[in-house]
């Protein structure tokens, strides 16, 4: 004899979820399949639902007292993974703009508007160079580069010139914002983070 079944996904906090199966075995006619057993989802529903429920497992949630008033798991599945991915995101803007802040960090806060004026009424170049600090020792440093001090094993130099100039060894850096607004926009990473 073939029965009909339906396949239900059930959300909820552990506690209420405990407190779901005992009540279901007791009354005996629910089968549960665990995460052992077959495929959970084969829709997509499911899938997201699966998904945003992984997603949460990762996290302390805080218990609404009142659900709201049209709840609809679907979408609150995809609001829930696409917060996930919005997070995703951010936390790579946040490693990336860390890395820069710590690159340039050296150099100190400047205007780089008063440089391009600087350079366009002086008809000079500042550039801006790094060299690891193992290979000081065997490369000549040009007078004509500035030492600004060593961090992370690399040593940095600054450069005026009438002609951009490129030496072996030595790496030219860019910056193309000033570490203010570098730190500004990893705070705003930040803010946007935990909102």
């Amino acid at each position: 004899m073939i029965i009909p079944t339906k396949k239900y996904v059930i959300l909820g906090s552990l506690e209420e979820l405990d407190d779901f199966f005992a009540e279901a075995q007791k009354k005996g006619f629910i089968e549960f399949s665990g995460k052992s057993s077959r495929k959970h989802a084969e829709c997509t529903e499911a899938k997201k639902i699966y998904r945003s429920i992984k997603i949460l497992q990762q996290r302390s949630l805080v218990k609404e007292e009142k659900a709201p008033a049209s709840f609809s798991p679907i979408d609150e599945a995809e609001k829930i993974i696409k917060a996930h991915e919005q997070e995703l995101d951010l936390l790579e803007q946040k490693r990336l703009l860390e890395l820069e802040a710590s690159r340039i960090k050296i150099f100190g806060d400047f205007d780089l508007e008063a440089v391009a004026d600087i350079e366009e009424k002086a008809k000079r170049f500042l550039q801006f160079y790094s060299l690891k600090t193992s290979k000081k020792a065997e490369v000549q440093v040009p007078d004509e580069l500035v030492y600004i001090g060593t961090e992370y094993d690399l040593d940095y130099f600054v450069g005026i010139h009438k002609e951009k100039v490129s030496y072996p060894d030595f790496i030219e850096l860019t910056i193309e914002k000033p570490l203010g607004l570098v730190l500004c926009d990893l705070k705003d990473v930040q803010k946007a983070i935990e909102d």
